[in-house]
Order: structure tokens, then C-alpha cells, then sequence
């Protein structure tokens, strides 16, 4: 255990020290959500309008907000996981692979860094709530803390995993465009529940789930034939903790594999 614990600081601490010092990296997480949050809430203000659980109508900047944050989660994950493959390359990976402690204490302690960087980068965008309708009153802190971790650890986990058997930078932007961005597009983000087909489609989808969280933290509530609180809670926790044993299970049997 001492060792586990070891290897969890080691690798959380490396990673907060690497992203200081790639302020490029900062820049492109966070400015990219923003420009697609105005484009559409601008692009979108007089065509678009969603009636609130309390019957008052929310504007596209209002209801696009959520979906930014999801978006800004998941470049973060996808980037930090990216790492993954460099430090595969540089040999950094295979140094990591033989000191003692088990094999998810490698994956916690990179996992933990990635969620460290997610949650300071929501909390930078959350100071621009003022721009919408959203009320810092009425937002539920509690909440919104514990919907960004378990979502951030989950879709972290997940791309670790994607990370893990790719070789390649290339084919992990590949997946990346044709899986991951379909899935938050389709997650509530853009548009809400509509239709029988893609209503099923949304069920199955977990960024679902994080958009829902998200929007039970800002405002409220969510939109009608969204899920609600406690299932998001539910789906998000149920869903950090398979996409962690599946990244711990496939680290061990790559390696053995090799």
C-alpha cells in the first residue's frame, strides 16, 4: 500500500507540474468551449427557446452553459490522456510499468492529475456564469462539484483506457472525432430530448447524464423528458467506477499480453 500510495503522488503531482507549464494546452481547452458557447448562443438567440421546469423560458447562452462545461471536460480528459502515448514513445511508461505497486495505482495517480486540471479549468469558466441568466444564488455548489468529478473521473478513465491499446496520437484524434464528440453532441448539449429513436439514442449515452447533472446544478431542473437528479447521480457514479476497472483490467492485460 505504501508503494500504491507513492505512485498515485508521484504521477498526480507530475501531471499538475506538465500542465503548467503548457500554456497552449490551457488556451485551447478553454477558449475552444467558449467560441462554440458564442457562436451558438449568439448564432442561435432569436430562433432558439426552452421553457425552464418553473415554466420560464432560458435563452441560448443560458442553455448552451452546460454543455460548454461538458465539452471543456472533455478535451480535458481527451488531452491529458493523449500524454499517455508521449510517455509511452519517451519511455517513461515502461520505466513506470516495473517499479513496485500495483497496476491501478498507475492508473489513479493518472487519472487524479487529469481531474485536478478539469476541476480548475470548470472553475475558470464557471466565473463567466454572469453572462447568462443563471443566478450564483441558486446554484446548488455542492452538487455541481460532485457531477464535474464523477463525470471528469469516468470520461478520463475511459479515454485512458482508449489511450492505453492505441499506438498512436493520429488514431486516438481519430476515435476522438468519429466517438467522443458524436457522444457530447448527442448528450442534451446542443438540443433537448425530441423523438422516440433519438430519445432511446440519449438514454444510452453517459455524456447524457453529465449534461443532466450539470443542469440540475445550474438551474434547477432540467427539461422536459430529461433524466432526473437522482438518476444522473446514479448513472455518473455507476459510470466512473466501470470505466476505472476497465482501465485498470486492460493495463493488466496489455502487459501481460506483451
Amino acid at each position: 500500500m505504501m508503494y500504491a500510495i507513492a505512485v498515485v503522488r508521484v504521477l498526480w503531482w507530475r501531471e499538475l507540474l506538465r500542465t503548467r507549464k503548457e500554456l497552449s494546452r490551457w488556451v485551447g481547452v478553454i477558449l475552444q468551449p467558449i467560441i462554440f458557447w458564442t457562436l451558438l448562443g449568439l448564432g442561435m438567440a432569436d430562433v432558439f427557446q426552452v421553457m425552464r421546469p418553473e415554466q420560464t423560458s432560458l435563452n441560448a447562452l443560458t442553455y448552451f452553459f452546460p454543455g460548454m462545461i461538458a465539452l471543456c471536460l472533455l478535451f480535458t480528459s481527451l488531452f491529458g490522456s493523449m500524454t499517455l502515448i508521449e510517455d509511452r514513445q519517451s519511455g517513461f511508461l515502461q520505466s513506470m510499468l516495473i517499479v513496485p505497486g500495483p497496476r491501478w495505482s498507475l492508473v489513479l495517480g493518472k487519472v487524479l492529475g487529469i481531474v485536478s486540471i478539469t476541476c480548475i479549468q470548470v472553475g475558470l469558466l464557471v466565473c463567466l456564469i454572469p453572462v447568462t441568466d443563471v443566478s450564483t444564488a441558486h446554484i446548488s455548489w455542492p452538487l455541481l462539484s460532485a457531477v464535474v468529478v464523477m463525470g471528469a473521473f469516468g470520461t478520463t478513465c475511459l479515454t485512458f483506457a482508449l489511450a492505453w491499446v492505441l499506438n498512436s496520437t493520429a488514431a486516438f484524434h481519430g476515435v476522438m472525432s468519429v466517438v467522443l464528440l458524436p457522444l457530447w453532441a448527442a448528450s442534451g448539449a446542443l438540443f433537448p430530448v425530441s423523438g422516440k429513436y433519438l430519445g432511446f439514442l440519449m438514454g444510452l449515452n453517459p455524456m447524457s447524464y453529465l449534461v443532466g447533472g450539470l443542469k440540475h446544478s445550474f438551474w434547477g431542473g432540467v427539461i422536459e423528458g430529461e433524466p432526473s437528479l437522482g438518476l444522473c447521480v446514479g448513472v455518473l457514479g455507476g459510470f466512473a467506477l466501470i470505466m476505472f476497472a476497465l482501465a485498470v483490467r486492460i493495463s493488466q492485460a496489455t502487459q501481460r499480453s506483451r
